[in-house]
């Protein structure tokens, strides 16, 4: 795993400011921290790598079908606060045959914790997409926060698994908040 950004970013909130302290990036996706990574104001924005492209047909191997980029992001807040992922907004294209089966999907954890937030985005056609998960949509993490280190893990993954075509991830932009304790 390779670190990608070393970035003390502050946002505030009613709980006090959240610093990000550094965030890594690994997986078949992104390999040797090749994803470019900015954060400003608790936000983490992340550039993949254009090899970052699930595909299943003509010149994929079998283990093309999936891919997978795990962004591991390390912050801190006031005491009396955490801090969890408000909402992740992903961007990509896709090239998928009639009737292929593909979806872009994202799982939430902080570390040492067994609270799993898994979310699903099926993609369909060609051109851009983008899927955002929302605040109410990873609300069993948010109640995690307070108990959980400091280190929240979003793995993202691409997965073709039916008929053929590619899936490619261009960004994310994950939004942190501060939760009260």
């Amino acid at each position: 795993m390779a670190p990608v950004a070393a970035a003390h970013a502050t946002v505030g909130g009613a709980a006090g400011p959240i610093v990000i302290e550094s965030i890594a990036t690994s997986g078949s996706g992104c390999p040797g921290g090749s994803a470019s990574v900015t954060t400003s104001d608790g936000t983490v924005r992340v550039t993949f790598p254009s090899s970052y492209t699930a595909r299943r047909g003509s010149g994929a191997t079998p283990a093309d079908f999936r891919r997978n980029c795990l962004v591991i992001i390390r912050a801190s807040t006031p005491a009396g606060s955490g801090f969890t992922v408000a909402s992740a907004t992903y961007t990509g294209t896709s090239a998928l045959s009639s009737g292929a089966v593909a979806s872009s999907n994202a799982s939430y954890s902080f570390a040492g914790q067994t609270t799993l937030t898994t979310l699903q985005h099926p993609a369909a056609g060609t051109g851009a997409w983008s899927a955002t998960d929302s605040s109410a949509d990873l609300a069993p993490l948010a109640a995690t926060a307070c108990s959980a280190s400091g280190i929240v893990n979003v793995n993202t993954d691409l997965r073709v698994t039916g008929g053929t075509g590619s899936l490619s991830a261009a960004s994310a932009v994950i939004q942190l908040a501060t939760v009260p304790c």
